[in-house]
């Protein structure tokens, strides 16, 4: 609630501001609403699950939670778009409004009372320290995810520096929101095949392999194509990560360890996008790829070795 409201003061303050200064100040008040709203949305699901007894399938309901989210954003940044022409007011305005029904409709919504029991692992480390895992995949999953979010970021860079013309890297961003919504849905698919941990392992060697081959490609179409794969795969690492996380935490202080979490990948996402786009300028876009190839297979190899092999 209180990441709404301050959502709905960052929409406000932007109508009335003028000064460019100002819109900074209200950027980092947006990243720092939405500090309390990710993270603390999938602990009230999970906790919702885990009073049902239904917790282990968290990983289901929730990438079908996230893929309708990937859904909803799509058609949200096509209807914006047209809206944003017409009035940035009426965006704003609209935001507002939509910020304050979502407190209105959680002041309705039975929160599960915490308890202070500890909670029985049920993720496949059961072998290892709880602490020692859970920091370590943790801060790995975020770097990955910092990492994977700055190239998202920066497609649009590259896209033109391939001379794909702009109205289709608008499509391409608009179409990726509805494409990604499917890799949600596809982890319940691949949970038949592979456990969780076997996801995000596997997962982070096939994006490292992708970078290579973007490296060597010319053609603007078959360049494309990977490229959303590419936006693809991290999606699922994402769904699948965030469900290992909730199975090491008390309930109790699970909202707030999954804003640091988010803070943490926030933060990680900032610092990659910002040491990327200074190498961006200095490289060519092959020796581009072939770093974000061999920084994410360094980390699936470090990955495997940790979860698989040390006990």
């Amino acid at each position: 609630m209180l990441g709404c409201f301050l959502l709905a003061l960052h929409s406000f303050t932007m109508i009335i501001s003028k000064k460019p200064v100002a819109f900074m100040i209200l950027a980092g008040l947006e990243g720092f609403a939405y500090t309390f709203v990710t993270g603390s949305n999938s602990a009230l699901l999970y906790d919702i699950l885990k009073r049902e007894h239904t917790e282990n399938d968290y990983l289901k309901i929730n990438s079908k939670v996230l893929s309708l989210e990937s859904l909803t954003i799509g058609i949200s940044i096509f209807i914006g778009g047209e809206l944003a022409a017409y009035s940035w007011n009426l965006v704003y305005g609209i935001q507002i409004i939509t910020m304050l029904f979502a407190i209105v409709f959680l002041k309705n919504i039975d929160e599960p009372e915490h308890n202070s029991k500890t909670v029985h692992l049920k993720t496949d480390f059961k072998k290892y320290r709880p602490g020692t895992i859970l920091c370590f995949f943790i801060l790995i999953s975020s770097i990955t995810d910092g990492i994977f979010c700055g190239y998202y970021n920066m497609n649009q860079l590259f896209l033109d520096r391939i001379h794909i013309t702009v109205a289709t890297i608008g499509l391409f961003f608009s179409a990726s929101y509805f494409i990604n919504s499917a890799a949600y849905l596809l982890v319940g698919f691949i949970l038949k095949i592979l456990n969780r941990k076997q996801i995000f392992i596997y997962g982070l060697f096939i994006q490292g392999f992708l970078f290579l081959l973007l490296m060597r490609m010319k053609n603007p179409s078959v360049f494309l194509i990977f490229t959303i794969i590419a936006c693809f795969i991290p999606e699922i690492l994402f769904a699948v990560s965030d469900s290992i996380i909730q199975d090491y935490i008390d309930s109790k202080y699970r909202a707030t360890i999954l804003s640091v979490v988010s803070m943490l990948r926030t933060c990680t996402t900032a610092l990659c996008y910002g040491i990327m786009g200074k190498v961006f300028d200095q490289i060519s876009l092959g020796f581009f790829f072939l770093g974000l190839a061999v920084i994410t297979l360094i980390f699936a190899g470090v990955v495997n070795y940790c979860l698989f092999y040390t006990k």
